[in-house]
């Protein structure tokens, strides 16, 4: 809370407790909230223009589905090993020296299981710490991608109610992953940056984070969708 906006309150308070103009000390703290409002409407935008300005060059696509390699030289590591997960469908590459640990079962809706640590997670980490996370669900049925993509966007905010790292589905940042189209969003004060795509009846969550142990930091926007570039989804 700000201090001007404590500060209206507290004489809002003051006013009732005296009998005075009440009215004028609300209207006072509603345009003192919506100005604030606005701010964080502001920060969002900022958050997501500074965490995704590489994605107009992401998702590109190859007619044999051939992994995308990186170069040391321009993207950082190389992803020289490619693995495929049966359980949550879908193949990447990934750098061979990174360390590698696979979900062991799925991740059911309404219930948490796309976090670094979850047991429905596939997690990829760095010897320096980097982390990239892949988990994945079958859509319920009769729920659309569209609902479910609303329903996750209100349970990160109500888990993390942090607004620039969970703002409303239109101020996400649009990118591609296999052909598919993708919703990303994240961000340094985040501490991750994340896409989300859909393929058939699943929904695939990807997610990026310089460190799972510190905060606040950006994950590499250039090793991230190098990442998604190598992703291969399976429509089954």
């Amino acid at each position: 809370m700000t201090d001007r906006l404590r500060s209206a309150l507290e004489d809002l308070a003051d006013q009732a407790r005296a009998g005075g103009d009440v009215h004028r000390a609300v209207r006072e703290v509603r345009t003192l909230r919506r100005r604030r409002a606005g701010l964080a409407a502001i920060a969002a935008t900022i958050a997501l223009a500074v965490t995704v300005p590489f994605l107009a060059g992401f998702g590109r696509s190859s007619s044999d589905n051939t992994p995308v390699t990186s170069s040391p030289s321009s993207h950082g590591p190389v992803l020289d090993a490619t693995r495929t997960s049966h359980l949550l469908k879908y193949t990447m590459s990934y750098p061979a020296s990174w360390r590698v640990r696979t979900a062991t079962r799925p991740w059911v809706f309404g219930k948490p299981g796309d976090g670094a640590t979850s047991p429905t997670t596939d997690l990829y980490r760095s010897r320096g710490g980097e982390a990239f996370y892949v988990s994945s669900q079958r859509l319920p049925p009769g729920l659309t991608a569209h609902q479910w993509l609303h329903h996750y966007q209100r349970q990160g905010l109500h888990q993390a109610p942090v607004l620039s790292c969970w703002p409303s589905l239109p101020q996400w940042t649009s990118g591609s992953i296999a052909g598919r189209r993708a919703w990303v969003h994240g961000g340094e004060e985040c501490n991750f940056t994340e896409a989300v795509t859909f393929a058939g009846h699943r929904a695939y969550v990807f997610t990026g984070a310089a460190s799972l142990s510190q905060c606040c930091s950006l994950f590499d926007p250039k090793l991230f969708a190098v990442f998604l570039d190598s992703v291969q989804l399976s429509s089954r």
